[in-house]
């Protein structure tokens, strides 16, 4: 299993378990748990939205994402990124205004469809870029 499967089987689990999540909160799905907070369907909207604006980033794609200085990068990836994926609470802030969703899917199964849809998206063009990779390798080696 190649490392893009490995990444992508985990990214197919968090969501599996992101939903089973949501199918217990139904009563509240679309009810912020506080003033000023997302509901669990925005929640749900801003994953399917970033999901899907990573796959542009893996096509090559202009994406909704803020871009940033290069060095930039760097240190928000050190101080913000690597510790929210070392299972760090997530900072409070802001998100781009592209992913930041009025409302999100009316039901939970709703949800679901959303956040699959997404994932097959950012599956497909996380191995096409993997692909597109491997023929530029190999077309530099020949």
């Amino acid at each position: 299993m190649t490392d893009v499967d490995t990444a992508l089987g985990a990214a197919r689990t968090a969501i599996d378990a992101f939903v089973v999540s949501a199918e217990r909160c139904a009563s509240v799905w679309t009810v912020p748990r506080a003033p000023g907070k997302w509901s669990p369907s925005q929640v749900t909207e801003h994953v399917a939205r970033a999901l899907e604006e990573s796959a542009k980033v893996a096509r090559g794609e202009v994406s909704q994402f803020p871009t940033l200085w290069r060095p930039l990068r760097w240190l928000l990836r050190m101080v913000f990124f690597n510790r929210v994926l070392g299972g760090v609470r997530f900072p409070n802030g802001k998100t781009a205004k592209a992913l930041d969703p009025v409302r999100g899917p009316a039901t939970v199964a709703e949800g679901r469809s959303r956040l699959e849809a997404a994932l097959i998206v950012f599956d497909h063009a996380c191995r096409m870029s993997l692909l597109g990779c491997m023929d530029t390798c190999l077309s530099l080696n020949a």
